[in-house]
């Protein structure tokens, strides 16, 4: 076989196997239950993997957000990092600042909040902007 058949051939491999990693089935997120406190204002949470590094290269992504008391649901970017779980399940999952803590129909003064979070992504979002 030639060498440019081998290079054809080797590309064509190459492009079947990554249609067929791109088109395989992505495992959904999974959802983790927990407290939330509040932060500050704005419209971001804060997650314990949200680096400095992460959010000023590739940022930290999204999370879906739910109450567990008015079930309410928020999209939120994940904007900074905070030291919230450390591995019991009374510490927090996630800050939210203020803006997202009224969104989810809560008060500010109760402090925590339970709920529950999924990571999702910014194509998740509905563009509503014309509507």
């Amino acid at each position: 076989m030639s060498r440019h058949r081998l290079i054809v051939h080797g590309a064509v491999v190459l492009m079947l196997a990554l249609s067929v990693a791109l088109t395989a089935p992505v495992k959904a997120a999974e959802p983790e239950h927990g407290i939330a406190s509040h932060y500050g204002p704005g419209t971001g949470v804060a997650t314990q993997w949200c680096s400095w590094v992460r959010r000023h290269t590739v940022g930290c992504g999204w999370l879906r957000i739910q109450s567990g008391q008015t079930g309410l649901t928020v999209v939120a970017p994940v904007i900074d990092w905070c030291q919230c779980y450390r591995g019991t399940r009374d510490e927090r999952i996630v800050d939210l600042q203020w803006d997202v803590v009224e969104a989810l129909g809560l008060e500010l003064a109760q402090g925590l909040y339970p709920v529950t979070v999924v990571r999702t992504d910014a194509a998740g979002i509905p563009d509503t902007a014309m509507r």
